[in-house]
This record gives structure tokens, C-alpha cells and sequence, in this order.
């Protein structure tokens, strides 16, 4: 039988078996990169059974220093309850998803209630279709800069110069991923978080 007598570090997260449907929790050793343990459901009740199966196998619930997690309340909650010494972090994916549906709520709120604003910036955007100019705009500010077409990237070199509050929630989007992508080359606790306060201080 399998020892789990040196996890420190897991990872929890739900997933499906199809899609929108039978959901199911997995915990991860991330130091060991190895499943741990898997089951149905992603209530809180899934985390108490994982502390369980941990013990059962030599493991120590007091001895988990950071599980990383979706942001389920669930999730949240059993690990406060069964996991006392982790500190918790949300995984980059639910974050970074944040931070786009924020951008989006932006670029919306800007469309409908600043229009004459938004008006005034289309004049000296490349394609005089204001709706077609828009509708790209919305694709480019979701996809990465890679993937965008010859319009999309017209519509957002437009953006960039505009001073629509658009653009700056679209480079707020924009670094934070940058902020992740560095850490994983660098891997340094240190500089990610002098790099992620200085995105705060950006932001807010």
C-alpha cells in the first residue's frame, strides 16, 4: 500500500466525467506530482473523505502546508475545517478567469453607458463599420494575440490607442497572465509576489 507520510503540498479541483455533468473531486500531490485520491461529487464532504484516505495511509492532515483550489466555497470551506495548517491559494486558471470576466464587464458597462465616448474613439478606428469594429474588439480582447485575425488585430491596435477604459482593463488582463507566465519560468515564491503586488497597485 501506498505511504502518503511526506505530502505537504495538494492540489484539489473538480472535474467531469461528461460534460455539465458527474462531477468528480481530485487532490494531487503537487511536490510528488502524483493523484493522491479521487471520488464523486464537489461538496465540501469529498475534502473530509480525502483527509481520511490521507490518514489511512500513513498521511498527516497538520502536516499539509498550501493546498491550491478552485474557488468553490466548498472546497474553501472543508479545507479551513480538515486542513488547519494550509495556507490556501487559488489556482491561476479560476483567477486569470476572474480578471477576463471583469474585463468583459468593462468593456460592456463602457458600450452601454459611456456610447458617445465610445463614438467619438470609433471615428479614427480603421473599419468604419462601428458594429463590425465592436464585435471584433469583443473577440480581440478575449483571444490571445496570436490567434487574432487581420481585423481582430486591426480592432485592437485601434483599442490600444484609444483612452477607453477598455484598453486599460484589457492590459490589466493582459499582465496578470504575464504575471503567471514568469513565475513559471523563474519559480521564485519572492518575485512572484513582488511582481503580483505591483499588478495590485496597477489595478486598484
Amino acid at each position: 500500500q501506498e505511504r502518503f507520510t511526506d505530502v505537504r503540498t495538494v492540489g484539489i479541483d473538480e472535474t467531469s466525467v461528461r460534460r455539465g455533468q458527474n462531477y468528480i473531486t481530485v487532490v494531487h500531490d503537487l511536490d510528488a506530482k502524483r493523484l493522491l485520491f479521487a471520488t464523486e461529487g464537489r461538496e465540501h464532504k469529498t475534502v473530509l473523505d480525502f483527509v481520511d484516505d490521507l490518514k489511512a495511509h500513513g498521511g498527516d492532515s497538520e502536516q499539509v502546508k498550501h493546498v491550491c483550489m478552485d474557488m468553490s466555497a466548498a472546497y474553501a470551506k472543508a479545507g479551513g475545517l480538515a486542513l488547519p495548517q494550509a495556507q490556501i491559494s487559488y489556482d491561476r486558471f479560476h483567477v486569470v478567469a476572474m480578471a477576463m470576466d471583469a474585463m468583459d464587464q468593462v468593456r460592456r458597462t463602457e458600450m452601454a453607458q459611456d456610447a458617445p465616448a465610445v463614438r467619438v474613439a470609433l471615428e479614427s478606428a480603421v473599419d468604419n463599420d462601428e458594429h463590425k469594429t465592436l464585435k471584433q474588439l469583443m473577440w480581440g480582447m478575449r483571444r490571445n494575440p496570436e490567434s487574432w485575425s487581420a481585423k481582430q488585430t486591426d480592432a485592437m491596435h485601434w483599442l490600444q490607442r484609444s483612452l477607453l477604459k477598455s484598453a486599460r482593463a484589457w492590459r490589466l488582463k493582459m499582465a496578470l497572465r504575464a504575471v503567471y507566465a514568469r513565475a513559471k519560468v523563474h519559480n521564485s515564491v519572492q518575485q512572484a509576489s513582488v511582481e503580483l503586488q505591483a499588478w495590485l497597485s496597477w489595478a486598484f
